[in-house]
């Protein structure tokens, strides 16, 4: 359980000051991009900060059935991914400011969408997708290093703080071809439900969204 770990819940996090504030402090920091998304990394870019890229090897096979709902899945996951990125580090002497991890799903009802095993998987899950609305979940562990300063309740090395963010997501009704034709382009092999938003072809089969759009690309942005 990760629940001594000196995590903030979401409904305190959403009340600090945004990112931009911090801008120009963050740029003087030795921030760790826990991993290996070039959709994170280029939101991150977007967003003015100098980060390294260290990504996670966590293998995310924790058991779905042991979470009662999925924020408690992917927080967890998140939390390992974190674990996994501060360890390694450590154990190679590198030193930082920030490690920042995220994690993103697709739930439908209460099904967990990760990434497609294989294209028959991909097509399966945008047939479940086509016409229903579903909620893309992000997670992001913030990860410092302990100081004496700093108030720290958990039992972790390290201070930990964790948010999710959620999106809710329309999908228009699809044809057997347009979901052929989709999965044929291999874009949707990398992502969580087997569909990437921010590119034209994916956002073609999003009829609307309620929540924040970066969430959908996998980093809620407005959170950060």
């Amino acid at each position: 359980s990760t629940q001594s770990t000196g995590r903030l819940s979401s409904k305190k996090l959403a009340n600090k000051k945004m990112l931009l504030k911090y801008i120009q402090h963050l740029r003087s920091k030795t921030l760790i991009l826990g991993s290996s998304s070039p959709r994170r990394k280029a939101l991150l870019e977007q967003m003015g900060l100098n980060f390294q890229l260290f990504p996670s090897l966590f293998e995310e096979n924790l058991d779905k059935t042991k979470f009662e709902k999925p924020e408690q899945y992917i927080e967890q996951n998140c939390y390992q991914k974190a674990l996994d990125v501060y360890t390694r580090l450590s154990e190679e002497k590198k030193y930082f400011d920030l490690i920042i991890c995220c994690d993103t799903i697709v739930v439908l009802g209460d099904k967990i969408l990760e990434k497609p095993n294989d294209v028959n998987h991909a097509k399966q899950m945008l047939r479940d997708l086509s016409g229903n609305l579903h909620y893309v979940l992000s997670c992001v562990s913030l990860v410092f290093p302990k100081k004496p300063d700093v108030p720290h309740h958990g039992t972790d090395p390290f201070l930990l703080r964790q948010f999710t963010e959620k999106t809710e997501v329309q999908f228009a009704h699809l044809s057997d071809e347009t979901i052929e034709a989709y999965v044929a382009t291999g874009i949707p092999m990398d992502k969580a439900g087997s569909y990437g938003i921010q590119e034209t072809l994916g956002g073609s089969l999003v009829s609307r969204i309620n929540g924040c759009y970066f969430n959908v690309i996998g980093f809620p942005v407005a959170k950060f």
